[in-house]
């Protein structure tokens, strides 16, 4: 298992990543996002039922989100050219190994091992310079890539602000829509240490900040029961429309 990503390592000279050092941390992002779909336990976990329902749906929505990050990455910016040969690994990763089952978790893990894999045999590849194994993240796939993360992070948002929402349902919503954003927010994070400078550069820091601030606040939002009574679904919903108006400035600021 990878450390948390959201760690990000130091540079090895202290000063700045090499390209390596950056195309295996936010790989590890990516593999990191992965491996939380496997397993684990959430903080509304009161009994087997919501053991069950919300750890699923918490990881359904890393799943959903990762899958299309993981797909963008792979074809995009583990390339250097739209006619470039793949990494065998990648495409193993991304058409056989990103398939989620709910209730089949042996199917999953088998999945997602798969992909893992995959992403393991490109960072040796890169390493070593071979087997097409290549690194290429431009300022095009930044914006791009923030236009995807808004793209995903609008299905769960809607969702939490559909009219008539049952009792038996918003966790369900609650925690699927909070798995889409510990995904984000951990590409986020890697984003913003590898590209610092150039986000900079572009004066979108403090937007990126802020975004990050407010997935810091989604990830901590755990009502120890899920409620419409109690607002929790537009409590959530309306985090998510600032985390959007803040990752919309920040993808235009990487526009200029």
């Amino acid at each position: 298992m990878v450390a948390d990503p959201i760690a990000v390592p130091e540079p090895a000279n202290g000063k700045n990543y090499t390209k390596n050092e950056e195309a295996i941390n936010m790989s590890n992002a990516f593999i990191f996002n992965i491996e939380q779909q496997m397993s684990g336990w959430l903080v509304n976990n009161i009994d087997l039922t919501a053991l069950l329902d919300n750890t699923v749906e918490y990881q359904l929505g890393m799943a959903l989100d990762a899958k299309k990050t993981t797909e963008f990455f792979v074809y995009n910016v583990a390339v250097q050219g739209d006619g470039d040969a793949k990494h065998e690994g990648l495409i193993q990763a991304v058409s056989s190994g990103l398939s989620f089952y709910p209730d089949v978790p042996i199917a999953t893990t088998w999945a997602y091992n798969r992909a893992i894999n995959g992403f393991k045999k490109w960072q040796e590849d890169l390493i070593e310079g071979e087997n097409n194994a290549t690194y290429n993240m431009k300022s095009d796939d930044i914006y791009n890539l923030l236009a995807l993360m808004r793209k995903n992070i609008e299905v769960p948002h809607a969702a939490l602000k559909a009219e008539n929402i049952s009792e038996f349902e918003v966790d369900n919503l609650i925690y699927r829509a909070k798995g889409y954003a510990e995904s984000q927010r951990v590409i986020l994070y890697n984003l913003k240490a590898h590209h610092y400078e150039e986000i900079a550069d572009r004066g979108s820091s403090d937007n990126f900040d802020e975004a990050l601030r407010l997935l810091d606040k989604i990830n901590e939002f755990n009502p120890i029961y899920c409620t419409t009574l109690l607002g929790h679904n537009t409590r959530l919903a309306a985090l998510i429309d600032n985390y959007q108006l803040r990752l919309a400035d920040a993808q235009k600021a990487m526009d200029k």
